[in-house]
């Protein structure tokens, strides 16, 4: 994981947990995030043959996804 995961962007809360695991699919990757705080969580997902590039797209797609925060206009 490149990026650090940023505080729950519908609470607040900076208890976030992630973790990894295994699909159906060999080469598939599922990254969790959660906050301990409201519950919100979101998947990001990879399938690459090799461990390690199917590690760090999963972990990219997870954290681009929590880490995203949408604009509000005033």
């Amino acid at each position: 994981m490149s990026e650090k995961l940023k505080p729950c962007p519908f609470c607040g809360g900076e208890k976030i947990y992630s973790r990894e695991f295994r699909g159906i699919l060999e080469d598939a990757l599922t990254v969790l995030v959660r906050c301990a705080g409201c519950g919100a969580e979101l998947e990001g997902a990879a399938s690459h043959p090799q461990e390690d590039i199917c590690r760090a797209a999963a972990w990219e797609d997870a954290t681009g996804k929590w880490n995203t925060r949408v604009e509000r206009a005033n």
